[in-house]
């Protein structure tokens, strides 16, 4: 199996004051987007994913972020233990 095949690939949506992780048959909500994460690590976890590739939907951004979004693009999850590099 490829590097590629160990990564999931989910879209990070902001939807009435939550953030909404969908992809690689996870749909998980929070309003803190670090317990999203954790979140997605443990929705993730024993399927065979190995990172998350976090892609932000900047048409959802509220208005009070798009100031900052230049800081908020894409990320990647590591699975095995959750943090952020």
């Amino acid at each position: 199996m490829t590097d590629r095949a160990h990564a999931a690939e989910l879209t990070l949506r902001w939807e009435r004051g939550r953030w909404r992780a969908q992809g690689a048959g996870v749909d998980v909500t929070n309003p803190d987007l670090a317990a999203l994460d954790d979140l997605i690590v443990r929705a993730l976890r024993g399927r065979g994913a190995t990172r998350a590739h976090v892609r932000f939907d900047t048409s959802t951004l509220p208005m009070w972020l798009r100031q900052y979004q230049a800081h908020y693009f894409n990320y990647v999850l590591h699975i095995g233990g959750g943090e952020r590099p």
